[in-house]
């Protein structure tokens, strides 16, 4: 089989590295997956997180961003289970995989939903209004002056996908 890379495809990728550690000792290990403009800035990409300072100030970075959206809102419980689940990981979830991935349950198309994405983005209301304001219009952009929406579309044109109400309007940015 020729190796292949196109839309519509289930590209995979396989990263490997092997490691013999001595009893007690401990190595670290860093994968890194970049995209670059073009060739040139993608070695120079590679180039630069070869230095493994800077994976780190990277690492540290990232650290920041998300520390300052998923801990502007905590609540404690007597569930420390409960806890984890509330003040990280939900918020983390929904806006990694609903909103910057567009990818989770029943939604593995890539596509922006109209319904379900309208609620998963109101827990962002306080901690991150821009993006519920931006999903908001992009959401009132697809529906239609009869009050019908376009329930899943891709983005850049707005092309829905086969689950689409079938409906054409030319009052849509598409």
């Amino acid at each position: 089989m020729t190796p292949r890379l196109e839309g519509g495809t289930d590209p995979c990728a396989v990263l490997q590295s092997l490691l013999w550690l001595q009893p007690g000792e401990t190595k670290e290990i860093t994968f890194l997956l970049v995209k670059g403009a073009d060739r040139v800035d993608a070695e120079r990409l590679i180039s630069h997180y070869q230095n493994i300072r800077n994976v780190q100030a990277a690492r540290r970075a990232l650290d920041e961003v998300w520390n300052d959206i998923l801990e502007q809102t905590q609540v404690q419980t007597p569930d420390a289970g409960m806890d984890i689940l509330l003040n990280r990981w939900l918020l983390y979830q929904s806006l990694a995989c609903r909103f910057w991935g567009r990818t989770a349950f029943y939604q593995s198309s890539g596509a922006f939903g109209f319904r379900d994405q309208l609620q998963d983005v109101m827990g962002y209301v306080h901690v991150r209004p821009e993006v519920t304001r931006q999903h908001i219009l992009e959401a009132a952009a697809h529906q239609f002056e009869q009050g019908d929406v376009l329930h899943w579309w891709h983005p850049p044109a707005g092309a829905a996908c086969a689950r689409a109400v079938p409906i054409i309007c030319s009052g849509c940015r598409m």
